[in-house]
Parts: structure tokens; sequence; C-alpha cells
């Protein structure tokens, strides 16, 4: 039997729709594992129109961008808002580019910059409390982002000349062995070694990137998006939820009064989102559940708007399935413990995901679940040669995340 295609693997497609009152849909092209469009919102006004995650820094994403405004009537210059969800390279790519066309706004939340798995050449940055001056570690450079975190293994990145093979993404990628091409080796917090991309396709994919190609650049912020104000989007005040877990910086937009959500990549409709062990939280698993209670409780029947795939009812239904698979998860991660004993990370992650998804990405969720099943005092930590080693409680407590039980709506896969 043909395996469904996920809806986030679905080809942008070229029709415009209204999925809220003065709201179009329109999908833009994307290449990244899994996924193969993202969801460009327009928010239509007096003015013009605002836009959410305008897509890939590319030339057939800046082209379909534009013939999508055409299609609606509108051109580049009529955009006078761009607000970014949170700081992945398919939501806030074209962003600079829209904005040297018509000038507009840039509006991310105050964390946007601080990438949840990257401690390295970024510019400065200062976190005090809920606030981070995004515009001036863009203009001064250097340095090292300060992230707020309880753990004390993080990484380390350097240069290194020559690479045979990086994975991320739960794909493997394979670069020809040359002299001169600057890579990046780094120590995963669960000490495991990885060889990254070239430095310039890195610093280009992260938000938090100073060095970086001309048109990967990111803009200096003008509109910083805190939890609960309010925003004026298509003539009607939207809230500002701050949903941390699939990264620090990560936003959703509520209507209260026509009950809709635009969920980013928070809430997906066949896919989870990827948790990262590597987070600036001593926890991010429970930082991403409690995210999601937050916003099913906000609006429990709302329609919502997501960044990757088709728009859903029912979110609160939506939110806890994803859940209740994480509870599936640290059920079958204490499964394993039974059966393998003490482990490390990457012992773990290569008995919870098929081997197509064995890499950093599929390990950094392990991590993230170990460390839960850590913090609940359910599984002990040391190390050996240089690694972390796990051993979980054969008969612990029950570790729920949920506090309601139910299966889940879709099959696991990795997102990013």
């Amino acid at each position: 039997m043909t395996k469904a295609m996920r809806q986030e693997a679905l080809p942008a497609s070229e029709t415009i729709d209204e999925v809220a009152a003065g709201v179009l849909r329109m999908q833009l092209p994307v290449s990244l594992p899994g996924l193969k469009h993202v969801n460009c919102y327009g928010f239509v006004d007096r003015r013009g129109l605002a836009i959410v995650d305008p897509g890939m820094p590319n030339p057939a994403s800046y082209q379909a961008l534009k013939k999508r405004l055409a299609d609606a009537g509108f051109s580049i210059g009529d955009v006078h808002t761009v607000l970014v969800t949170h700081g992945h390279i398919d939501h806030f790519g074209l962003a600079l580019r829209v904005q040297r066309k018509s000038g507009a706004r840039i509006a991310v939340h105050p964390h946007f910059g601080i990438p949840p798995d990257v401690s390295g050449p970024l510019g400065d940055a200062h976190i005090d409390g809920d606030t981070v001056d995004v515009s001036e570690r863009l203009r001064t450079g250097g340095g090292v982002v300060d992230v707020p975190s309880a753990s004390p293994r993080w990484r380390s990145w350097e240069p290194l000349e020559r690479a045979t093979r990086w994975s991320s993404d739960g794909d493997r990628w394979w670069n020809k062995r040359r002299a001169g091409v600057a890579h990046w080796r780094f120590e995963s917090p669960w000490n495991n070694e990885f060889i990254g991309p070239p430095k310039a396709w890195y610093l280009a994919m992260s938000a938090g990137a100073f060095i970086a190609p001309k048109r990967f650049r990111i803009p200096s912020p003008d509109i910083a998006l805190h939890d609960g104000e309010a925003i004026e989007l298509a003539g009607r005040p939207w809230t500002i939820v701050h949903t941390p877990g699939h990264t620090l910086d990560h936003v959703c937009l509520y209507d209260d009064a026509g009950e809709v959500m635009l969920v980013g990549d928070h809430v997906l409709p066949t896919i989870t989102p990827h948790v990262s062990g590597m987070a600036a939280t001593e926890n991010p698993l429970q930082a991403y559940v409690d995210s999601l209670r937050h916003v099913a409780d906000i609006g429990p029947d709302a329609t919502a708007l997501p960044a990757h795939g088709l728009v859903f009812g029912s979110l609160a239904e939506r939110c806890q399935a994803i859940i209740d698979h994480h509870d599936e998860r640290i059920s079958k991660m204490l499964g394993i413990g039974a059966e393998i004993g003490p482990g490390t990370v990457e012992q773990f992650s290569q008995q919870l995901f098929a081997q197509r998804h064995w890499g950093m990405m599929a390990q950094s969720e392990t991590y993230a679940h170990l460390e839960h099943l850590r913090c609940e005092g359910l599984a002990e930590v040391w190390t050996e040669r240089g690694e972390l080693v796990y051993r979980l409680d054969a008969a612990p407590k029950e570790p729920s995340l949920s506090e309601a039980t139910g299966g889940l709506t879709a099959d696991r896969e990795i997102s990013t």
C-alpha cells in the first residue's frame, strides 16, 4: 500500500485562498526534508497588506511571492509590514528583500536571532529577562550570543578545512573533500561530534548570522512582538502569543473575534514539529508542551493557520494529539531503557527513530526526551569516555506529559 503524502510535503499550490476575513494564504516553494512549501499569509487593509513568513531567500521563492501578490491584485511595493513567526530560514528568508523593495517594517519576537541549537560566531546579543537588542547585535557583529541556559553542556564550534560528510535534518549530505572550504566541527551537549555544513552555508541558514551572503542577510527588526500585546492586522487586533518550544522566539497570532490562530510551526496538521534538545532551556520538551497547552486554552475551537500544510479546525484536539505523541515517545523511551540498559543519546535515538532519520536532528530530539526524564527524576546521567550515558528508571512513576489520554492522529516525522 502506498503511504499517503503528508500535507506539509505537497508542492506549493499557485491557488490563493482567503482563509479568514481579509487573510490570504499564498504558498511558496521550499525544498527541505519533509517540507515542499511554506504558507505566507497576507493581511489586507486600507494601506495595502502585511505578510507573515515570506519564505526562502532564493529567486524561485521571490518570483512566486511576486506572482501570488500580483494574482491577488498587489505588488511587493504594497507590503507595509513583514511579520516573522520564528527565526528559521524558510520563514524569515525574504524579509530583507521585501523590506528593501517596499520599505516594509519587520516584526519579530525579541528573541529572534537566538537560534535554539547554536552557540558560535554570531553577533553580540544580551538577554535581560524577556528582551534582546537584535538590532544592536546586527550592527556590531562579533562575539558569542549569551543565551539563558541551565545546562552547562553546550556546544563548541571550530573551523575545519576538510570534510567528507555531514548529517543534518535526518538526511545524509555528502561533500567532496577539498581544501580551502571552511566547515564546522561542533560538540553536542551529549558530547557527540558532528561535522557541519560549509561555513557560509550554515551562517546563511541561521537567523543569528551576521557574516553571510548578501541575499541571506537578515534585517534589523523594527517592531518587537511581545507576548500578550495586540497588533492590528486586516483591520482588527490580533493577540501575540509567545510559544517557545520549536524555537525560543516562536510566536502565534490570535484573532479572538474570529476564533482564528496563526500557528506557524508550533502546531502542524500531519507531522509533529521538531523539538530540539539543544534549546536554551533546561527542559525544552516541557516548554513545548506547556506552549501547546497555552494555545489550546486560548482558542480550543479555533481555526488554525499553519506555516505548512492546510488550514485545520479544533486546535485543542490537535495540540492534545501532539502531546499524546510525546507521551508515547516517553513510554517507548522507558521501554528501550529497560531493554538496553544504560545507553548514549545516539544509541537511544537509533532505537527510537527509523534509520533514514538517524543523525544530528534525531539525536537532538532524543536528547530532549532524555533530559525531560532526567528533570522528572526518571533518569540518571553520567559521562563515559566523553559521552553522556543515561540509565532510565525501570519502575517509574507515571511520566505523562498529558492531562488526558488518547492516540495520535498522525505518525511521527521530523520537521524543520
